[in-house]
């Protein structure tokens, strides 16, 4: 009988311990990040790879991120190229930088159509071996 007891307090014992360190929990504040400069999705379209070879309706004024392959670099160019001086811009890749994990910033400008050509290629980094594959999409845009 002594034993039993012996037994089953040792075991209410760990069991209330066990239960109050779980409820103490991690008093560590958890770090806030920091505000950005860019838009956030919620505010922009975010286009990614899967968005090559459709067409997207934007509003003049509306914003755009590009959210492509982060193992990649990318380069972004219209077709057709913007001609400012006869024709108005309808879509303008913004100089703003953008955050993690976005690689551009686009405004709708005018009404119209353009077509966003994204160029992913390999990252030059030292000691990296990098192949020679390009990968490219088309994503038309109508503004109105």
């Amino acid at each position: 009988m002594t034993r039993i007891k012996n037994w089953s307090f040792g075991f209410l014992f760990s069991l209330i311990t066990g239960l109050m360190l779980v409820a103490c929990g991690d008093n560590t504040p958890t770090p806030v990040p920091p505000p950005t400069i860019a838009a956030s999705p919620a505010a922009a379209k975010v286009i990614t790879e899967k968005d090559g070879d459709t067409t997207l309706q934007l509003k003049v004024g509306q914003t755009m991120l590009a959210e492509f392959d982060q193992n990649l670099t990318w380069n972004f160019a219209f077709e057709p190229a913007p001609n400012n001086n006869v024709t108005p811009v309808v879509l303008a890749l913004l100089p703003d930088k953008v955050a993690a994990p976005y690689q551009a910033k686009f405004e709708a400008q005018h009404p119209g159509t353009a077509t966003i050509v994204a160029q992913g290629a390999c990252k030059q980094e030292p000691g990296k071996i990098c192949n020679k594959a390009i990968f490219l999409y088309n994503i038309s845009v109508t503004v109105s």
